[in-house]
């Protein structure tokens, strides 16, 4: 459906009740309803989930892997993880999130 004027604005942008969705497209101004997909719950996306949301946890506690001869499971202090980050074009946060999802315990 096209809108041909905005709701008492320049231009109407978002959702309303969760049930239209306002926005600017080429074409000019829109409305589309947006069906809510469906959140399947399965046993590899539970898995991926909870080693996700530990990642999250150790990053915010600095509990960055067992410690083995004084250096962290995954070799690296904040620092580091910020600087390999950078170079990745990522937060340090980031790249902690994705080296323990791969390496992760």
């Amino acid at each position: 459906m096209k809108v041909k004027s905005p709701l008492f604005s320049n231009e109407a942008r978002g959702s309303l009740s969760e049930a239209l969705t306002f926005s600017k497209r080429r074409s000019g101004q829109q409305v589309r309803y947006q069906k809510k997909q469906r959140d399947v719950v399965t046993a590899a996306r539970t898995a991926q989930r909870a080693l996700f949301l530990d990642s999250v946890e150790r990053w915010n506690t600095r509990d960055y892997g067992i410690l083995q001869c004084g250096f962290s499971f995954f070799g690296m202090d904040i620092d580091q993880f910020e600087k390999k980050g950078t170079e990745l074009h990522m937060t340090g946060y980031n790249f902690f999130i994705k080296d323990f999802l791969l390496f992760g315990e």
